[in-house]
């Protein structure tokens, strides 16, 4: 039995509008609960279903991670059943087979293999040294080229100054003959004209590049002025002077034969007749000396020795050997103390000669004068190589009859 609770409070007369407006409060707070419960509910099942969503995803990438690590495990298993499975056969055949066959059959063929190993090394390391000469060669070629392009393009610069190359060329051998005058000869008259010859031709082409070269030429000049060294025109001179004083020396025990003497005298051909026949016969006495008397013959080859001996001493001094030039005038001194007078004046003064030539040294410290030429070079563009002949030292030059005429040339 169902009571209204709002029948029995109000009565006969019903709801009070204060009643209405409450019930109607209620109703709409109803129902707006009732719309936030859905609205609550709806949120919930979004989240449910996004979350099983989720897990369907993530179990389905699983499963696929699974499958595929299944599939490799299992071809893994397949490979290996099939190695053991080769593995099984290669035992069985070599159980049932003869095994030291086969065991020589590898061994032989292992040699065959470190064998064409050992061809094939060799043949690397010659394609490799052929390879290396080839580079090297490429490399070669490739620096001539570039030097071959430089030069051309140096060329390519250069004006055209064909009276001006001329001229330093002749520069450049007078020079060079400098040189060679004071190394081969020690000729340091010749080299100074030469080197003052150059000078002039620098002054007259009057460029100022050259001037370096004037002022070493200037420097040359005076070291060759300093230099102490015998006139070989002068020692020759003497050398002569005695070689014609040879026919008056008179032997030991006899007159000196000078014919030309009584020519030049007023006498007559008696007189002159008697001369020539008292030089024949000689009248002395038996000594200890008679060994020391000479006939005429044997005078006139003493004489032609000495002269000779001189002759040497002439020779050696145009080679500048100093050694043979002192040996020569030794040994003939010792021909003048044994068959000459010793106690004529004659052959005193001519001992005097010898023993003041054989005193004369011919060796000087040659200065090195080669610096024009190097600076020329230079300038040239000709590199920094020294002269041909290398001056200085005071090195002797070589004997010899071509040295010899060359000096006697200068």
């Amino acid at each position: 039995m169902n009571i209204d609770i709002s029948e029995i409070d109000n009565g006969p007369e019903g709801p009070s509008p204060d009643d209405e407006a409450r019930q109607e409060r209620k109703a709409r707070g109803g129902r707006s609960a009732v719309a936030f419960l859905a609205i609550v509910l709806a949120l919930a099942a979004s989240a449910g279903s996004a979350w099983i969503w989720w897990q369907d995803r993530s179990s389905g990438l699983r499963a696929q991670a699974l499958q595929s690590e299944v599939s490799q495990l299992d071809r893994g298993s397949s490979e290996l059943k099939q190695q053991v499975q080769a593995l099984d056969d290669r035992v069985q055949s070599l159980s049932t087979g003869d095994r030291e066959g086969q065991v020589s059959d590898l061994q032989k063929r292992l040699a065959a293999a470190g064998q064409r190993l050992d061809e094939l090394e060799s043949a690397l390391q010659k394609q490799s040294a052929v390879t290396r000469s080839l580079q090297a060669a490429g490399e070669s070629e490739h620096s001539r080229l570039i030097a071959a392009e430089a030069a051309l393009a140096e060329l390519s610069r250069r004006e055209l100054d064909a009276p001006g190359e001329l001229d330093v060329a002749e520069v450049d051998y007078l020079l060079r003959l400098a040189n060679e005058r004071l190394t081969l000869f020690g000729d340091t008259q010749a080299a100074d004209r030469a080197l003052a010859l150059a000078d002039s031709h620098l002054a007259a082409m009057d460029n100022p590049a050259y001037l370096v070269v004037r002022q070493e030429i200037s420097a040359a000049r005076r070291k060759l002025a300093s230099v102490d060294a015998p006139d070989p025109v002068d020692v020759a001179s003497r050398i002569d002077t005695l070689q014609e004083a040879i026919p008056g020396l008179p032997f030991r025990g006899g007159e000196a034969l000078d014919s030309g003497a009584a020519e030049a005298d007023g006498s007559s051909w008696w007189e002159r007749l008697k001369s020539t026949l008292a030089g024949l016969v000689t009248i002395r006495r038996s000594t200890a000396e008679e060994n020391l008397e000479l006939s005429l013959e044997d005078k006139d080859f003493v004489r032609q020795r000495l002269w000779m001996q001189l002759e040497a001493a002439h020779l050696a001094l145009l080679r500048r050997d100093e050694d043979a030039f002192r040996d020569a005038l030794t040994r003939a001194r010792k021909t003048v103390a044994t068959w000459f007078e010793p106690g004529s004046g004659a052959v005193q003064s001519f001992d005097g000669g010898l023993a003041e030539l054989a005193g004369t040294s011919l060796r000087a410290d040659l200065p090195d004068i080669s610096g024009p030429w190097s600076t020329l070079r230079l300038l040239r563009g000709g590199g920094t190589s020294q002269p041909p002949a290398d001056a200085g030292g005071g090195a002797e030059p070589p004997g010899g009859d071509a040295a010899a005429t060359g000096d006697g040339a200068g």
